[in-house]
């Protein structure tokens, strides 16, 4: 079974990484992690996924609850600029994994985002759900 794991956020992220390649690549799409890249806007990713779709953002919860908000840096979203995505990931309670792949555009000038939120925002043909 496919989840996130990891005991603190660098080993969520990296196990993260390891399932957005693994499934963009199922997917037909070239995709590998890249550690340590700073942006045009000299924010830098410790790990995020460049792949034939983009660059990928990787934002891997801890937490279970459904209704959890994420906020993202303090409202700085630097960290969007040359980003075509961000994955948002979470294990739930009945031990599925949520990856959810949402435009970066889409998130700017959103701090404050539900699951639910994500939900609607996400793209549904790089979406999946891990049983």
């Amino acid at each position: 079974m496919s989840k996130i794991s990891g005991k603190d956020v660098m080993a969520r992220k990296q196990c993260l990484a390891d399932l957005v390649v693994e499934h963009l690549t199922k997917l037909g799409h070239q995709a590998k992690i890249i550690n340590n890249r700073t942006n045009s806007k000299e924010h830098t990713d410790r790990i995020l996924v460049e792949s034939s779709i983009g660059l990928v953002h990787i934002t891997a919860l801890s937490s279970t609850d459904p209704n959890e908000k994420i906020p993202y840096q303090n409202n700085d979203q630097r960290w969007l600029a040359d980003k075509t995505y961000v994955a948002v990931g979470w294990n739930t309670k009945d031990k599925r994994t949520f990856v959810f792949f949402i435009k970066a555009q889409d998130m700017l000038g959103k701090f404050d985002l539900s699951k639910t939120d994500l939900n609607y925002l996400r793209n549904r043909d790089f979406s999946t759900v891990f049983v």
